[in-house]
């Protein structure tokens, strides 16, 4: 379960239902989420961990816990973004939408950093 900034917290299938409004969003603007986008990735990396033991988790090298953070912050920003602006500014969203959803796993490993600055 994860207690975000504003309170709210989110388990295992309100995390994937947020993933989806992100991909379901994007789609209905005609932006395709790459397999390879953090979103996407994201969601491979929640699935992985709905099938390991808690034991499995805590082994080193098994499972990255900082990308896991990293990623689904990300995913309930971009998922509130999607929820909030679509109705407000749709052209402005769908504009930035696709550079939105790039960007690199953590962001320690992106030189370009427009995809999280916008």
């Amino acid at each position: 379960m994860e207690i975000t900034s504003s309170g709210q917290t989110f388990g295992f299938e309100e995390t994937l239902s947020l993933i989806k409004l992100v991909r379901d969003y994007a789609s209905s603007v005609g932006v395709t989420m790459s397999p390879s986008s953090r979103i996407a990735q994201f969601e491979s990396q929640l699935r992985h961990f709905g099938t390991m033991t808690v034991g499995d988790l805590f082994k080193p090298g098994v499972f990255d816990w900082d990308e896991f953070i990293e990623r689904n912050r990300d995913t309930t920003e971009l998922a509130f973004i999607c929820n909030t602006l679509a109705e407000p500014v749709p052209l402005e969203l769908k504009k930035w939408l696709r550079l939105i959803l790039g960007g690199t796993r953590i962001p320690s490993q992106q030189s370009d950093t427009r995809s999280r600055d916008k």
